[in-house]
């Protein structure tokens, strides 16, 4: 499966995270040089999403380990949430609940539009 673009996409780097194992694949980083390329990029894999399930691919932005320490914090204001049956999505390393501002100890999470 490829997808083939009218636009050439300007990467600054591109490598391979972790050590080789035989029999195991290695997930690729690439910086892109344009956010809009990023995008594109993204939302092409959205669109195709069924394609690259079926060969055991994924596209994601890769997030700052600030970023992942907040999450993991509040990982488990999403357990909650989600057993209470609200739907909860990350945006950065803010959490949005919809249907509701949930306030948590000085923490104020922002809910998504309905």
């Amino acid at each position: 499966m490829y997808y083939r673009s009218k636009k050439n996409i300007e990467l600054d780097r591109v490598h391979r995270k972790g050590k080789e194992t035989p029999g195991k694949t290695r997930p690729v980083v690439a910086k892109f040089h344009h956010y809009s390329d990023r995008e594109l990029v993204l939302k092409t894999s959205i669109e195709k999403n069924t394609d690259i399930w079926a060969l055991h691919q994924g596209v994601g932005i890769q997030q700052t380990k600030a970023t992942l320490e907040k999450r993991r914090n509040k990982q488990h204001i999403v357990e909650r949430e989600r057993n209470a049956g609200r739907t909860t999505k990350w945006a950065g390393s803010r959490l949005l609940v919809r249907g509701q501002t949930v306030a948590i100890m000085n923490l104020t999470i922002r809910t998504m539009e309905s």
